[in-house]
């Protein structure tokens, strides 16, 4: 039996895992594209798709209506000044 990682910190329960594939990325740019390219908070160059509504929240992962164009800082920001990188 695998030991825990200590350094892992656990996540909510989903429905099912999501995955940043073909779909995703497709929608991202589709999002980046309709923002202009620019973040929707700052007006900088967007590097980032937001979901405003969390999907272990029950957001829609896929759904346009739930996502935002948004710069590193402006992303970091929403989600409590953390970066979200490894």
């Amino acid at each position: 039996m695998p030991t825990p990682n200590p350094k892992r910190l656990p996540m909510a329960p989903r429905s099912r895992p999501f995955s940043y594939g073909r779909r995703w990325r497709k929608l991202r740019a589709i999002v980046l594209r309709d923002a202009g390219g620019q973040c929707q908070d700052c007006g900088r160059a967007a590097e980032e798709v937001h979901h405003l509504t969390p999907i272990d929240k029950g957001g829609d992962a896929y759904a346009l209506s739930n996502l935002v164009a948004l710069c590193r800082r402006c992303h970091d920001a929403r989600h409590g000044g953390r970066s979200r990188r490894a």
